[in-house]
């Protein structure tokens, strides 16, 4: 290995594990150049070189809804979450579903259409990469509903999710909605390395068919499930009738007779199942026999004999795939059981052992199924039995249905081959286990892959039909007067219609077979990224002709790992600035408003400006903002300016160029006719311009601008000079000199006039400026700064003051008898709503609260 110290783009810490060529799990510290790699669509991956380096580091883990060990320190951490250490500089296959949003901004009378595409995006250092982004596109009102779904359909993904390819630390450049709707993919293992059938075949001394080797890895699953250490034996339930069928059936392809003998204990139904070798009229027991045999020569023991706790060897996770879905089949048959919940099928199957806990896990993850584990902490149960820690599987098909359907199809109990459907309140519809709180003793490590799967309903809309017509199966009176019978039987035999319907499925295997398997597709899971301290990376060089991917032992895909040059390194001496003020802000940045496809962006400020005003310089493209604007309407005159296109414009000066200011309206905006920005006289400071004119109530024929009837709405006055007639505004006001302060006489700053302070004429604000004495229709005489006429009778001559007009408002409640007239305040309300109702005021009505003062009918229900 090269250990120079090398700028690597990515690579993983040391201990991570890789899946080699064989399917073996080989740290990455000892890798070597020449060997190869195992790829996530089962490729091989030459490594041509193996670097080694220091770099930042970052933690990938997935996300889980478990709690309970950060609230008791005793608690173990959750077990089985997808953890990975490796560079930040890493690239990881991802997934994002694909959001496509359409909705209509009537003020804008545009129809916008939003999705989330991949597309090239400029981050932070200067380098362009591909991301997953949200783009939109405008149609106005007016255009073909055709038009607009073509669009959708030429941006719609298939399967509506988008697979992409993207290093660690570019992440924290994705928005927020397309941070929430991505995932990592998990890579099954498509590589088939066949240890069962060889191992048969050459211990047997005999070719072994497709239906013997599923018949044997039915069993092997079944006796992890149900069997006991001695040997060939199973716990069994005589109502499972067609479990003990197949258990006898499987057993028959391998010269073994099944004998049931029931149990002497208080349930009838309970029996232990025997399978049993003859040498001629001698019944023997793990003797001679092929499951025993099996199970200590493929050690699915400990220490590989037998009496020794059962496991799942790790050669399992590698086996034909028919092997793993029969032996899953068999699991299922013994320990599982499979519903129906929010239209996602889902297995549930328990375990207490770690190793087949193990095994259960390598063998679901290799087929690309999600998974999601609760974790149930020893505790005593209330009959007074101690209960060891136990781990609750919860497998559902994601991506991979298909392998879910398949499995279902091989079990034996026609309860799995039709789950029981339970539906669930939408009140109730959260992820099982995720009302465990932290106090209680279970616990759950739900990895959010079954609300993935959830929420994905168009990957299990069919499953949810099928499985809803389906029957569920029972037992009725009839049934248990014939399992009775039964139990006084010790050998269970098949009668000639089973041995058909065995030869007719024989048939439907063969048939199964030549079709073949269907491809596995990556499982996804939600994740989080947290930074560590620098370590040492090692980086893997993979072959240009190879796929370029590896596998790690969480079943993570890789790619390949470069070393850094000046084209893929980040430029050191990239700055970003701002495309109108050409500054250097650490804000938040926005694509150019007037150009989408321009890669340049704008800062906050110059962004907001801009939907203010709608105004930027024609050549250098500097935006002015609504204040900048109203200052040189009053002080500068327009003036032309010929384009780049050879267009002539009118406009004001840019103060950075000689270019000119033009302004951009919306189309379509409504916009009243007095405040269009149009030429005319105002009538106190001779302004030609104004965004807002209004005639002068006390002149008629005259109008003023915006800017002096904002100023005399503050101070009402003006100065008596015609040739002058100036209205300060406040801060003008109050340097003003003061001549008569009794009767409003004030010396004009500008030309020294006196300047009258009237608060008669017609004004809007005439009003807030002074309190009003008047009579309240609710609480009589007093002042009030604003008067309105009676909400509830507005052509009634009455008026209230501000005062009961706001607890109007905001309580609703007033009493109703002409006599009182009271409006309730918050205190009063409270009260009220405390007595006994009495009778309403209308039908409508029929009963409401008193009120608290004279005692008769309120508005109060």
């Amino acid at each position: 290995m090269n250990s120079r110290e090398l700028a690597l783009t990515g690579g993983l810490t040391k201990g991570t594990k890789i899946f080699d060529a064989d399917g073996i799990l080989v740290p990455v510290e000892e890798m070597k150049a020449g060997t190869h790699v195992m790829s996530d669509d089962g490729s091989l991956s030459k490594v041509i070189a193996v670097h080694r380096s220091t770099g930042d580091v970052v933690n990938l883990t997935q996300d889980t809804f478990q709690y309970a060990h950060l609230l008791n320190e005793d608690r173990d951490p959750p077990w089985g979450l997808v953890q990975l250490k490796c560079s930040k500089l890493q690239r990881l296959q991802f997934r994002t579903f694909q959001k496509i949003k359409k909705y209509t901004k009537h003020s804008l009378k545009k129809i916008i259409v939003e999705a989330f595409q991949l597309c090239d995006q400029t981050i932070e250092n200067g380098k362009v990469v591909k991301m997953v982004k949200m783009t939109s596109k405008r149609f106005s009102v007016d255009d073909e509903p055709t038009t607009i779904q073509n669009y959708i359909d030429s941006v719609k993904v298939e399967c509506g999710f988008i697979d992409w390819e993207c290093e660690l630390d570019n992440l924290k450049f994705l928005s927020k909605d397309c941070r929430t709707a991505t995932r990592v993919l998990l890579s099954p293992l498509p590589l088939e390395k066949s240890v069962l059938q060889p191992w048969l075949e050459t211990h047997f001394n005999r070719k072994v068919s497709l239906k013997q080797l599923k018949a044997m890895a039915w069993l092997l699953g079944f006796w992890i499930g149900d069997g006991y250490r001695r040997g060939a034996m199973f716990t069994l339930h005589l109502a499972d009738r067609d479990v003990n069928r197949n258990l006898q059936r499987n057993a028959e392809l391998w010269g073994m007779k099944l004998r049931i003998a029931p149990r002497c204990s208080g349930n009838k139904f309970k029996a232990d199942g025997y399978l049993h070798t003859f040498d001629g009229a001698v019944r023997n027991w793990n003797a001679h026999n092929p499951l025993t045999e099996v199970l200590e020569g493929l050690e699915f023991y400990e220490n590989g004999y037998k009496n020794n706790r059962k496991k799942i060897p790790t050669f399992m996770r590698l086996e034909q795939r028919v092997v793993r879905e029969t032996f899953m089949a068999g699991l299922i048959d013994a320990d599982a059981s499979v519903i129906v919940k929010n239209h996602t099928i889902r297995v549930k199957l328990p375990t207490v052992h770690e190793s087949i806990r193990n095994g259960i896990f390598w063998i679901t993850r290799s087929l690309g199924l999600n998974i999601s584990i609760y974790f149930h902490h020893s505790r005593n149960s209330p009959n007074g039995d101690r209960k060891n820690d136990s781990w609750i599987f919860h497998i559902l098909g994601g991506t991979n249905l298909e392998v879910l359907f398949s499995i279902l199809s091989k079990c034996s109990s026609e309860k799995n081959k039709t789950p029981l459907i339970e539906y669930i309140s939408a009140q109730h519809r959260r992820i099982d286990g995720d009302d465990h709180f932290g106090l209680s003793d279970n616990d759950s490590n739900d990895f959010s892959e079954s609300k993935d799967e959830e929420r994905d309903n168009s990957n299990v809309q069919h499953s949810a039909a099928i499985f809803s017509s389906g029957a569920i199966s029972c037992l009725d009176g009839s049934d248990e007067e014939a399992q009775t019978e039964e139990l006084e039987v010790e050998e269970v035999g098949i009668d000639e219609e089973e041995e058909e319907e065995e030869e007719e499925e024989g048939e439907e295997e063969e048939e199964e077979a030549e079709k073949g398997a269907e491809v596995l597709h990556p499982a996804m899971i939600r994740f989080s990224i947290s930074s560590t301290d620098r370590e040492e990376i090692y980086g893997l060089v993979l072959s240009a002709d190879s796929r370029q991917t590896l596998v790690t032992d969480n079943y993570v895909i890789c790619s390949y790992t470069g070393i850094s040059t000046n084209v893929n390194m980040p430029n050191a001496n990239f700055e970003r600035l701002c495309f109108s003020c050409h500054k250097d802000t650490k804000d938040q940045w926005y694509r150019i408003p007037w150009d989408n496809t321009n890669p340049e962006r704008v800062c906050s400020t110059c962004y907001s400006n801009y939907f203010e005003s709608k105004t930027r310089c024609s050549d250098c493209s500097t935006i002015y903002g609504k204040v900048s604007m109203r200052q040189k309407v009053r002080s500068e005159n327009k003036k032309s300016h010929t384009l780049s296109g050879g267009t002539s414009v009118e406009g004001y000066g840019c103060d950075k160029c000689d270019g000119i200011i033009i302004q951009f309206e919306e189309p379509n905006k409504k916009v009243n006719k007095r405040d269009e920005h149009r030429k005319g006289v105002c009538h106190f400071c001779s302004s030609k311009e104004s965004g807002c004119w209004r005639k002068v109530p006390w002149e008629d024929g005259s109008e003023w601008c915006s800017v002096c009837r904002s100023r005399y709405h503050s101070t009402a006055t003006i100065c008596t000079n015609e040739a002058c007639r100036k209205i300060p505004f406040k801060a003008e006001f109050d340097r003003m000199e003061v001549i008569e302060a009794k009767e409003g006489r004030y010396k004009c700053l500008k030309c020294g006039s006196i300047a009258q302070k009237n608060l008669e004429k017609q004004c809007r604000v005439l009003k807030q400026l002074v309190k009003r004495r008047g009579n309240c229709y609710s609480c009589g005489k007093t002042n009030s700064n604003k008067w309105t006429r009676l909400p509830w009778d507005k052509n009634a001559a009455g008026e209230i003051c501000c005062h009961c007009y706001h607890l109007l408002r905001t309580h609703k409640g007033r009493c109703l008898n002409p006599e009182c007239r009271k409006i309730f305040s918050k205190a009063e309300m409270i009260k009220i709503r405390k007595l006994r109702s009495i009778s309403g005021p209308s039908p409508g009505c029929p009963q409401c609260r008193p009120c608290i003062k004279c005692k008769g009918m309120t508005t109060i229900i």
